[in-house]
């Protein structure tokens, strides 16, 4: 059934009910009313349908898990994950944030500059993970980790493991 054909019928149904061909009000008049409900009811729908998808895309359940190689991306990692939580910049808001470092970044864990920049994570919940088997490579141990840093056996399982909780994964 076409819109048109919805129109004549409600039409045709306010007459008789009305009894309107006894008051002469126009068949457009009422028509123009039943049309202009149709669009409000349609913008009305617009409006409730663009509101339920911001609310889908704004997921609080958000976790992103980075894997991270070189030292810069220890910094820019650290910044992303703090611009996500608390700026309005993306759809995701992490509620979780891990780092895993892993390869020769793991070296430089425990110089001034990089315990500062992890302690600054801490402070904004994000856990921090160093690679077990890039501190043996680089003969490492866990005396060495600052205490903002977690040690783990292997930094690509605990990545996946992380990644089937429902973390969103981002590899540099």
């Amino acid at each position: 059934m076409r819109e048109s054909d919805t129109c004549l019928i409600a039409i045709k149904f306010l007459q008789d009910y009305l009894n309107l061909n006894n008051m002469k009000l126009s068949k457009y008049f009422i028509a123009l009313i039943l049309i202009s409900g149709h669009f409000y009811s349609n913008a009305q729908q617009n409006v409730t349908s663009d509101k339920n998808q911001h609310e889908k895309t704004i997921n609080p359940s958000d976790k992103i898990v980075f894997l991270l190689r070189q030292d810069e991306h220890i910094t820019q990692a650290i910044k992303t994950a703090v611009d996500l939580k608390s700026k309005n910049i993306s759809s995701v808001h992490p509620s979780e944030t891990a780092l895993i470092i892993c390869g020769e970044s793991v070296k430089n864990l425990n110089s001034e500059k990089m315990i500062q920049t992890l302690e600054d994570a801490c402070a904004h919940n994000i856990t921090v993970y160093a690679c077990g088997l890039s501190m043996k490579k680089f003969g490492l141990t866990k005396k060495d980790l600052p205490p903002s840093v977690q040690y783990i056996e292997n930094g690509l399982i605990k990545s996946l493991e992380l990644q089937k909780q429902g973390y969103l994964s981002v590899e540099l």
